[in-house]
């Protein structure tokens, strides 16, 4: 059985779906295995030229799927880009499949990933990890989306899809029709995918999604048993750097960041250079993640003056 497995990769982060596919496909040893590339704009001769190489020469097959300016237009413009609700078409994309992991590619995978894909869902649309919130953020999922216990809002960068479920269950069009009903979603393509699966997914182990807050956080503050923490910190299946602090920007300190670098390095574009090491940066990585998390939401704040100064003029002429 071939063992499908898709991502998306658009513009500079080509290079870093090349060191994720180059993780996963150096720790899975079952083949056939294909790879199924969504993008939109074609990609630059050379950057096609290596990442085909890095799945080829891993023996596996590239499958490069575009996703049309029409089709992509269904997506409202948001702050983030589009590409990221490619993931919610894959049921029509792929019609011949029956089953296929996602990956995103802010991911290194340091385990085989076969026993995932054989993972049984047991009648759900999709297997997924819990998502944690930090202490210092709402209780996004309850506030939000209305849902009992964060418990029930999963991660979308790890994803294994029944695409013949999806399907038969008509998924796509309550997915993009969310889409487009609530393109400002703190979390567009997550948010979507939670609540038109809700109640249909089933919680995998978090080693499968080992997300930075399961590193970053006590363990009794985690939605997961103690057991299953350790197992994910000791062994993580997929280390996923959620969040905006990448292993390629200067603020991250994830402990498992040289895994990043140690996989770029084996592939055609090599390690990215650390651009933002600004002295605002370094000041920043001294502070304590919620502290950082408050100085970048005042200067999302200072950046909005304009705007502010609008309204006031606009409830000035009302009066």
């Amino acid at each position: 059985m071939t063992l499908h497995l898709a991502c998306i990769a658009e513009g500079d982060f080509l290079r870093h779906t090349g060191a994720m596919l180059h993780s996963a496909l150096q720790h899975t040893t079952q083949r056939p295995l294909t790879v199924h590339l969504l993008h939109g704009q074609p990609y630059p001769a050379a950057d096609s030229a290596h990442i085909r190489s890095v799945v080829e020469e891993a023996g596996a097959e590239l499958h490069l799927l575009p996703v049309t300016a029409e089709r992509a237009a269904t997506f409202r413009d948001s702050h983030f880009p589009r590409a990221i609700w490619y993931r919610i078409l894959l049921p029509e994309l792929l019609p011949a499949v029956e089953r296929v992991l996602y990956l995103d590619s802010d991911i290194i995978v340091g385990d085989d990933l076969a026993p995932l894909w054989h993972t049984p869902l047991e009648g759900n649309w999709l297997g997924a990890v819990c998502n944690p919130f930090y202490p210092f953020m709402p209780d996004y999922p309850v506030e939000a989306l209305g849902f009992g216990s964060g418990r029930e809002y999963f991660n979308s960068g790890v994803l294994l899809l029944d695409l013949a479920a999806l399907r038969a269950a008509g998924a796509v069009a309550p997915l993009v029709d969310y889409a487009r009903q609530h393109p400002q979603c703190a979390y567009p393509d997550q948010d979507a995918l939670n609540v038109v699966c809700r109640g249909r997914w089933k919680p995998l182990h978090p080693r499968w999604n080992a997300q930075s807050t399961i590193f970053e956080l006590p363990a009794q503050t985690l939605p997961f048993t103690a057991e299953q923490v350790a197992q994910a910190r000791s062994a993580p299946a997929v280390v996923h750097y959620i969040g905006p602090f990448k292993p390629w920007s200067h603020l991250c300190r994830h402990p498992l960041r040289a895994r990043y670098f140690a996989h770029a390095a084996q592939t055609p574009w090599g390690v990215p250079a650390i651009a933002d090491a600004t002295l605002r940066n370094r000041i920043l990585r001294l502070l304590p993640l919620r502290w950082i998390d408050r100085w970048m939401r005042l200067e999302r704040l200072l950046r909005r003056p304009p705007r502010l100064r609008a309204r006031l003029r606009r409830i000035g002429a009302r009066r």
